[in-house]
């Protein structure tokens, strides 16, 4: 009997389960011979709403296979792991042709309807986007976890980084077939930002730097404005956009420490710290190119080389670095190869830091890739406006060679029209490698709409 029990409480198992696999392993009912015998049948029994497909799938043995006294137990934790029972046997009969498997399950409750308690400060139908436990659906308790912490998430995203959520189940009927899920929530107090301390920033202000971030420090009208309230997720941003502000004033080798958040004694706000170490401000260096820069035209022409390409760069030589310029430089330099055709050019930029000399060198590395055609222009959205409307303020073709430039003027074009809220144009696979098709997707202004 305490060996019966240990299986139980190793697999997780009810006591008659267990008991089952023990006499099967041990062979206590069947013949010593069995082991060595085939699977000739296996049977599915008890399961209501589980297809017996998603029970065979995590088997690993089937018919015509040797059965073992291990695979018994392998398979049984497989689809013990599938959470949709709460009771499990394997059965074997032994006949002169072989083995019969008989795997007889039995189901968890179904949920009936899920609910929410507490929820004063966000509605049902946020959280309903963000819960995938729904009715008819098999009760998964790892499951009603997975979606309490989900819930906890959007309370954190909504600036109640104390709210605690739980759950409670409740059998519906007398045969516990079904159940009701509610999720109790707790919401707590909004913590607000009381304090913000940039500790180690010697070339920026505090000023500086707190403009630049969305998480702000509260004040005697927050109520009304939302200001101060802390959102994790905006918080994780915030300390990019600080490294990003520093690399625009040549500081490279900015470094943003992992910032402390303490929580004060009344739980109603929190103190933020976050340390930086400036390192040393850069100027540029060498702006150099390499990779595939030269184009020629159809009759051997060069028609794109080093000095073509200079002429894109609005970074200098001794100017201090600055990443947002180096950015639109790398984005004129790659719309020069794509407005020659070559759809998925790339131009990376290669430093090299001299931090004696305080400088860092730059090489543009290029890789044009191939020529890309458009094979077909495709409109979608337009439910009032014909295609031709649109088409005509196109300024790119099918058959012709792909153009960043016109499809960027083509987007206006269609734009200036008037009748369109919004308008894509995406690049989608063509009928082979060096084809594209473009999707033209609109959305069209409510009849009406005052121009």
């Amino acid at each position: 009997m305490n060996k019966v029990r240990n299986v139980a409480n190793n697999l997780g198992l009810s006591f008659r389960a267990a008991t089952f696999i023990l006499v099967a392993c041990l062979g206590l009912a069947v013949p010593a011979h069995a082991d060595a015998q085939k699977i000739i049948k296996i049977a599915i029994e008890g399961n209501q709403r589980v297809l017996d497909k998603t029970i065979a799938a995590a088997l690993t043995f089937k018919e015509g296979d040797i059965l073992n006294a291990d695979s018994i137990t392998e398979n049984l934790r497989a689809i013990w792991d599938k959470g949709f029972f709460k009771d499990i046997q394997i059965l074997k009969d032994v006949t002169p042709e072989g083995i019969k498997l008989t795997i007889l399950v039995k189901e968890k409750p179904a949920i009936r309807k899920v609910v929410y308690e507490g929820n004063e400060e966000v509605s049902k139908e946020d959280i309903d986007e963000v819960v995938n436990v729904k009715p008819l659906k098999i009760l998964n308790v790892e499951l009603l976890k997975t979606n309490a912490e989900k819930i906890r998430e959007l309370y954190v995203d909504k600036g109640y980084f104390l709210a605690e959520v739980d759950y409670r189940v409740d059998a519906v009927g007398k045969k516990g077939q079904r159940v009701d899920v509610t999720f109790l929530v707790k919401e707590n107090f909004k913590v607000q930002v009381r304090r913000i301390n940039i500790v180690g920033n010697d070339y920026l202000s505090d000023a500086q730097i707190k403009a630049m971030i969305q998480t702000r420090e509260g004040n005697e009208i927050s109520f009304m404005t939302k200001s101060g309230t802390y959102k994790e997720e905006h918080f994780q941003t915030d300390l990019m956009r600080i490294q990003a502000l520093y690399f625009d004033y040549g500081f490279v080798s900015i470094k943003v420490g992992q910032p402390t958040v303490t929580l004060t004694p009344d739980r109603r706000f929190i103190d933020i710290s976050i340390p930086l170490t400036e390192g040393l401000q850069y100027s540029i260096g060498e702006i150099t190119f390499a990779g595939e820069v030269e184009l020629k035209d159809n009759d051997g022409k060069v028609v794109v080389d080093e000095e073509v390409l200079r002429k894109y760069i609005a970074s200098k030589k001794g100017e201090m670095f600055k990443r947002t310029t180096l950015f639109e430089d790398i984005g004129r330099l790659s719309n020069v190869y794509k407005n020659k055709g070559y759809a998925f050019a790339n131009v990376t930029p290669n430093s090299r830091m001299r931090p004696e000399e305080k400088l860092v060198d730059i090489e543009m590395s290029v890789q044009k890739g191939d020529l890309v055609y458009i094979d077909r222009i495709e409109i979608s959205g337009n439910s009032k406006t014909r295609d031709k409307v649109i088409r005509r303020e196109m300024r790119v073709f099918e058959g012709e060679l792909y153009s960043e430039a016109g499809i960027n003027a083509s987007k206006a074009r269609i734009f200036q029209l008037g009748f369109f809220e919004n308008v894509e144009i995406k690049p989608a696979g063509g009928a082979s490698k060096d084809t594209m098709t473009l999707e033209v997707e609109v959305k069209e202004k409510s009849t009406g709409t005052f121009q």
